[in-house]
This record gives structure tokens, C-alpha cells and sequence, in this order.
């Protein structure tokens, strides 16, 4: 936003219509509900007239550490675990994005489509998470591997050959669906990031979370609990964060919940207590590692919110499992 600033956009006309403040994206931890965020990348394509926005956004993005997603994929070993990784627990942060990952070992394809209404223009916000993904990978696994086949549902006549380059391969616009197809060597490549200690412990946490999902709850407290999970670690799981993300008021979100017979404050609670007793238990996570994962700021604040949960020390749980 602040380089469409700087280019005579202002951040006003940018974001008129789409019920957001310059503020609600510089904020530390800001997330945008999907349909707003595609639409701000339109809305910045018209204004500056550059058709290819999201592919220039996305070869300068940077892949960074954030959110329980980013955590399981990065911690696997090879590029395949991790695209097989996100595929099964993209569902547990986000509605939106659906990824299918049946052919991968066979073909090499990864395939996705936006779970959202057509009535969502999202060509610019389509192609920069395409673009950003491949570089991301690359970064990674320190190797710029060509792919063996894009296709992107959109159609698109002008900038193709900006695609190709990139990605190293004939991208065919207005495909059938969206597709990335790897070479089987390539997807073989080991991550940098891998961590085989972390990796069990976040898959449990992510499944976790999945089962819970299954369950019949209160749909606002499932999206809710899927929102927070993936902002503990971070600092971001904050009420006015996480209602903006759910596409309400943080007032609105507490009178929802008070239908529920809940507040913000008691589906925090209970889901780091749900987390914290599967990490006692299930890993041998130090309790500084499982206060960081739970997004407190120190090791006595984490051992006096589990006092309060269970009335005793988060070691005897490590030492009692069943107690």
C-alpha cells in the first residue's frame, strides 16, 4: 500500500468500498478476509494500470516464518511432504482455499480452486499466490527449478512470456483448472527449514484441530478456534485481529459468541489448554518451546495460566499424562 503511495495512489482511494482502514494493514499481525484482499489487488491493478501487479508483487515476496501453516510445512523434509503438508492442513486456517494433491506422486501436479463465489474476481490475487508459492519454494530448497506445466483458469493475453521465464515452462491460460506440475527429482528436494523434532508435534496440533472441526460445534467458534491456531505463536491472536480476519467488528464478534454462551477470552483459553496438554503429553517440547508455540511471553506466564486451568504446574502433567 505504501509503494502505491508513493506511486500517487492514495491509500483512501485505494480502499474505498471494501470497509477497510490504511491502518487495518500496517497494524502488526493485520490479516484481510480473502474476498477483500482479492479485491484490493483489482482495485490496485485498475488504479495504477499495471495488468501484471500480482506477478510483480509475487517475484518480490519473501517467504517468511508465520502461522502454524508455514511451521508444518516448513518443518518437513522434502518439497513433496511440504506441498502434501499444506494440501491436508490448509483447510484447518482457511475456508477459501481448497488444494488437491491426488496426483502428486504420479504426475507431479498440485491442483487448487478458491472455495468462494465466482462472483470474486481473483486473477491478480490467483496469480501473485502462484508466483510467490514457486519462489518460496525455490528459496527453500536453494534451487531455481523450472516446473514441467502451469495452468491458470483466467484467461490472459498480454505479459505471458513474463510467466513462462518465470516458472520455466508454457503457462496456459484459461485452463480448466489451476494447476502447478513439478518434475518427480525436484519435488524430491530437501527444505532447508526441515526440522524432524517440531514436524510430529505441529502435524498432531494441526489434526487436532481437524478433529475438532469434524465435531458439531458452533460454526463461529470452529472458524474462530482455526483463526487463533494459526496466530498464537505470533503475537496476532488478538480479538480485533481475528474479527477483522472473520469479516466482522470486534463488538460484533462478542455479541456472537455471547449467543454461543462464550466469549473471546474462554475459546483462547480453551484451546491453549487443549494445546498445552497435547504438547505435555505427546512431545518432548521444552515448556519455553510450548509457551512460545501458545503465544505467551514468557515460561511464568504460560506455568501460571496452566495453574489456573488444571490448579497444578505444567510439569506434573509431563510427569502424570493421565492425571
Amino acid at each position: 500500500m505504501d509503494d502505491l503511495a508513493r506511486d500517487g495512489i492514495p491509500p483512501k482511494q485505494l480502499l474505498a468500498g471494501l470497509s477497510l482502514k490504511p491502518e487495518d494493514l500496517r497494524r502488526e499481525g493485520a490479516t484481510v478476509p480473502f474476498d477483500k484482499l482479492a479485491a484490493l489487488f483489482e482495485r490496485a491493478a485498475d488504479l495504477t494500470g499495471d495488468d501484471l501487479i500480482g506477478f510483480n508483487r509475487g517475484i518480490r515476496r519473501r517467504f517468511q516464518r508465520i502461522g502454524a501453516l508455514a511451521y508444518v510445512g516448513l518443518s518437513a523434509p522434502t518439497m513433496r511432504d511440504m506441498i502434501k503438508n499444506t494440501a491436508r492442513y490448509s483447510q484447518v486456517f482457511s475456508d477459501a482455499v481448497v488444494i488437491n494433491v491426488d496426483e502428486l506422486d504420479e504426475t507431479g501436479a498440485v491442483r487448487w480452486h478458491f472455495d468462494i463465489p465466482v462472483s470474486i474476481k481473483r486473477r491478480q490475487y490467483l496469480e501473485f499466490g502462484a508466483v510467490g508459492t514457486v519462489l518460496a519454494q525455490r528459496q527453500i530448497t536453494n534451487r531455481n527449478f523450472p516446473l514441467y506445466e502451469v495452468c491458470l483458469s483466467h484467461p490472459r493475453n498480454a505479459g505471458v512470456e513474463k510467466f513462462d521465464r518465470f516458472f520455466g515452462c508454457q503457462t496456459y491460460f484459461g485452463a480448466r483448472d489451476n494447476r502447478l506440475v513439478f518434475r518427480q527429482e525436484d519435488l524430491d528436494l530437501p527444505l532447508m527449514t526441515r526440522d524432524e523434532d517440531l514436524l510430529p508435534v505441529l502435524q498432531q496440533h494441526c489434526e487436532d484441530i481437524l478433529n475438532r472441526k469434524s465435531k458439531h460445534r458452533t460454526t463461529l467458534v470452529s472458524r474462530l478456534e482455526r483463526a487463533l491456531v494459526d496466530r498464537l505463536a505470533n503475537g496476532s491472536a488478538k480479538q480485533e485481529i481475528l474479527a477483522a480476519n472473520l469479516g466482522m467488528s470486534s463488538r460484533s464478534l462478542s455479541r456472537y459468541l455471547a449467543e454461543e454462551n462464550t466469549t473471546f477470552q474462554k475459546v483462547l483459553d480453551n484451546l491453549r489448554h487443549a494445546l498445552a496438554d497435547r504438547y505435555l503429553t505427546d512431545s518432548e517440547l521444552s515448556q519455553s518451546e510450548i509457551a512460545f508455540l501458545l503465544g505467551y511471553s514468557s515460561l511464568s506466564s504460560f506455568s501460571t495460566a496452566y495453574r489456573r486451568w488444571n490448579g497444578t504446574p505444567p510439569g506434573d502433567k509431563r510427569r502424570n499424562p493421565t492425571g
